[in-house]
């Protein structure tokens, strides 16, 4: 099966996350989380992005707003016994990540 383009950003934006910790944090149930993360934010924008529906749209954005949200309460909810600075410092990395994943979609960045 070929792979989704929503999967393509996902993997891009887990590289860029993986590479933002390398030598600080580097766990794989860090890890696990943050690319689960990754796929659903990833996901949702690129269905906003293709959706032919504003109301569709709004709703796929809400969700992306949604998860970036929580991460930190799920993630401290994980107990990963790490300094909460190292903590911190992920739960900063998903959100921008998310961040610049809706920039691009809002933007228009991303080619359908």
């Amino acid at each position: 099966m070929p792979e989704e383009k929503w999967e393509k950003l996902a993997d891009a934006a887990f590289a860029s996350f993986k590479a933002s910790l390398k030598g600080l944090v580097e766990r794989e149930d860090v890890e696990a989380f943050a690319k689960e993360k990754a796929q659903q934010i990833a996901k949702e924008a690129w269905l906003a992005q293709t959706a032919t529906d504003d109301t569709v749209k709004a709703e796929h954005l809400s969700n992306v707003e949604f998860i970036k949200s929580s991460i930190k309460g799920k993630f401290y909810q994980l107990e990963i016994e790490i300094a909460i600075e190292a903590k911190d410092t992920i739960v900063r990395v998903l959100n921008g990540l998310g961040d610049l994943i809706l920039n691009l979609v809002k933007g228009g960045l991303l080619a359908s």
